[in-house]
């Protein structure tokens, strides 16, 4: 899907993934090993849901991902990425080699977010 699609999602109905399901696909991601690719993995491609995710706004669009803010259900003011690979935005997936795998919030995403996107620090 595109960031068109996202943007005129139903935001009123519950976002797509649960924590619980957040939880999975984050534990599947830190399982990769560095020289592989989460893409390329079926433990991690397997907890994708299909279709654009309800229940958030786009906020940013990057190379086919989007960053969404999740506006419903128990991730509500989260940033998720979405598109290729479904996952909950965290330190880890900007800062490479971090342990960093505790979700972002809004705030907390954009000051990493526009430095590596914008050369802007917030």
């Amino acid at each position: 899907y595109t960031l068109d699609q996202v943007q005129v999602m139903d935001a009123s109905k519950p976002f797509t993934y649960s924590t619980a399901e957040g939880d999975a696909i984050l534990r599947a991601i830190a399982a990769v090993p560095a020289s592989s690719s989460p893409l390329a993995e079926g433990a991690v491609m397997s907890l994708q849901k299909d279709g654009a995710p309800v229940g958030c706004i786009a906020v940013a669009s990057s190379d086919g991902d989007d960053s969404v803010l999740v506006i419903t259900g128990d991730e509500a003011g989260y940033v998720w990425r979405a598109g290729q690979l479904d996952a909950p935005e965290v330190r880890a997936l900007y800062e490479r080699g971090t342990d960093g795998f505790a979700r972002l919030d809004f705030q907390a995403w954009i000051s990493l977010w526009a430095p590596c996107f914008l050369g802007v620090t917030l």
